[in-house]
């Protein structure tokens, strides 16, 4: 899973084209410029690591978030409650590259 490295120190969304939140979400996100550097969204219809991503953690409902932060050659992906707060986390080993 190092393709998650590219996401590091970003609030990754996941997001479905139907999802009216969602939507809703993105909209006042884009508003603030912090935000627009901070968050990621991706579309769990399109995007493979959003599909990775429902299924590791096992997501039936969007817009669900996710930090994702690398430390000592592992990645960990935290699911984010509505605080911006660690619910559930894994870490991931990767090959640094050389």
């Amino acid at each position: 899973m190092s393709f998650l490295k590219k996401y590091e120190g970003r609030i990754v969304i996941l997001v479905h084209p139907l999802c009216s939140a969602c939507a809703e979400l993105k909209e006042r996100l884009s508003r603030d410029e912090r935000s627009r550097e901070l968050v990621v969204f991706l579309d769990v219809t399109k995007d493979e690591v959003a599909q990775t991503l429902a299924e590791g953690f096992d997501i039936s409902e969007v817009p669900v978030a996710f930090r994702i932060t690398e430390e000592d050659g592992k990645v960990k992906v935290c699911r984010l409650d509505d605080r911006s707060e660690p619910v559930e986390c894994m870490e991931v080993e990767y090959e640094r590259d050389r």
